[in-house]
């Protein structure tokens, strides 16, 4: 009943100030003096004000915990309490720059749902467009739902290798000490 389900499209708004408070609070602009840290921060910048790419994933997710907690359910036949879901995987695509402001249209499907005998994973995609229609960031979203498994269903595609370091050295280190107050922020 809810695989294929998508979701009544989610408008949501954010700002400079949204944004800025997003990147002090990943460490951008660490350094006060480092002007490309700056242009993340202060939205008069001289240079122009930019949006960390990783933002796009902000609004999808609080839209989903939204809708979920709204309807006492993520989408027909699943629901499972919130504090059953544990964020398994994320990825974004950036299509677009994110401007300092915007309204955006999320349009999320569930487009898949396997059985993980004691749990579930569901995954949800959703595009991401702004006030004038055009497509910014694609996300992927897999969450593991404790307790909900055991029907019998697809087991979906095994762990793999995708993720495993590249025989090599790293292209580059940062070393960076996070401040003690950064998740007051």
């Amino acid at each position: 009943q809810a695989l294929g389900y998508a979701f009544p499209p989610v408008e949501t708004r954010y700002d400079e100030r949204d944004t800025a408070i997003y990147a002090l609070g990943v460490g951008a602009a660490e350094d006060a003096t480092d002007d490309a840290g700056l242009q993340l921060v202060y939205e008069k910048h001289s240079s122009g004000y930019k949006v960390l790419p990783t933002f796009g994933v902000i609004p999808v997710v609080n839209s989903i915990l939204a809708q979920a907690a709204q309807k006492g359910g993520l989408a027909p036949g699943l629901t499972f309490g919130l504090d059953r879901l544990l964020h398994g995987e994320q990825k974004t695509e950036v299509l677009r720059p994110l401007p300092g402001h915007a309204t955006l249209t999320h349009r999320s499907t569930l487009t898949d749902i396997w059985d993980k005998g004691k749990g579930a994973v569901i995954v949800i995609e959703t595009d991401t467009e702004d006030e004038d229609g055009h497509l910014l960031v694609r996300n992927r979203f897999k969450a593991f739902i404790r307790g909900v498994g055991g029907w019998g269903g697809d087991r979906g595609p095994a762990a793999s290798e995708d993720n495993a370091p590249p025989d090599r050295a790293p292209d580059a280190t940062i070393r960076q000490v996070i401040s003690q107050n950064q998740a007051l922020l």
